[in-house]
Parts: C-alpha cells; sequence; structure tokens
C-alpha cells in the first residue's frame, strides 16, 4: 500500500497509462495479500477493502485515458 501511494504521488500528472497499470498490479496485490493474510487482525481487511477500491480507481483511469487516445 505504501509503494503504491508513492507511484500515485509520482505519476499525478503522467498522460501515459503505464504508471496506472502498476498502480492497479501494486494495489491488486496488496489487496489480495491482505485478504489472504489476515487471519485474527480484522482491520486488515478494511486496508485491504481500501487497496481494492484504489485498484478499482487505477483501472477507471486506464480506462478513461484509452479513450482519449493516450
Amino acid at each position: 500500500m505504501l509503494s503504491g501511494g508513492i507511484v500515485s504521488i509520482v505519476i499525478r500528472n503522467s498522460e501515459k497509462t503505464t504508471g496506472n497499470i502498476a498502480l492497479g498490479i501494486l494495489f491488486g496485490l496488496g489487496a489480495f495479500l491482505g485478504f489472504s493474510m489476515a487471519g485474527s487482525y480484522s482491520d486488515l481487511n478494511i486496508w485491504a477493502g481500501w487497496c481494492f477500491i484504489n485498484m478499482g480507481l487505477a483501472i477507471v483511469s486506464v480506462v478513461k485515458l484509452r479513450k482519449r487516445g493516450y
């Protein structure tokens, strides 16, 4: 999640889709690991859900940039 946040700050003004694809992968990996390893840490499900939401937003951004032609 931290690495996804850093990448999102770095690519915030980029018009290419590669950064958003990387964000989708990083947040997707964070969500998968968070949900699968939560165990007795119930708050980890909340953070994994937040990673899942961010992954979805990265995918939406990729689709919108591709429609614009970037």
